[in-house]
């Protein structure tokens, strides 16, 4: 993205640029042909872009732009498998691979319960240990924001099943 300033005078001399009133670099020469500045690469936010043009002669013109960059952008995660174990097993988790330029909170539910509110998200994976559930299928949910408020989730299944047998001592008889 760009702005461009289309700007004419029969005796150049130079031209200025600021961002919200400060100086990106002071004057530099112009040769009385337009004036292009890239405004990719912005952080969030809005700036006033100002243009101060000057001739020989010492006449000026200024001219200013507001730029306003946004994130509209929701997070990005993936959607892992949905997991299945048996009661009792350990080392089970799911681990969603997510991004974001700006990223703010995380958030478990399972079964659309909450498990323990927003926790501060740096923008790296998300790993939920699923080890302890009871018997049965567990809807996890993970919901992503970032800065700005744009919202991601996905959800995994957990399904813990008990096939074993319940286990006999034989005792000894008795007479």
């Amino acid at each position: 993205n760009s702005i461009t300033w289309i700007v004419s005078d029969l005796d150049p001399s130079t031209y200025e640029l600021f961002n919200n009133s400060v100086s990106q670099g002071g004057p530099q020469a112009w040769g009385g042909g337009n004036v292009v500045v890239d405004v990719d690469g912005m952080a969030v936010g809005t700036y006033n872009i100002t243009l101060v043009l000057l001739d020989v002669s010492g006449n000026r013109a200024q001219d200013q732009v507001d730029v306003t960059v946004q994130d509209t952008w929701a997070p990005a995660v993936n959607n892992p498998i949905d997991i299945n174990y048996e009661l009792g097993g350990l080392g089970n988790s799911i681990t969603w691979i997510t991004s974001d330029l700006d990223p703010a909170t995380y958030e478990v539910f399972n079964n659309s319960v909450s498990q323990g509110g927003p926790k501060a998200w740096g923008g790296g994976n998300v790993v939920i240990d699923v080890d302890g559930m009871v018997v049965g299928t567990h809807n996890i949910t993970l919901v992503l924001l970032d800065v700005s408020g744009n919202r991601a989730q996905d959800q995994a299944d957990v399904t813990v099943q008990d096939s074993a047998a319940p286990a006999i001592n034989n005792p000894t008889n008795v007479n």
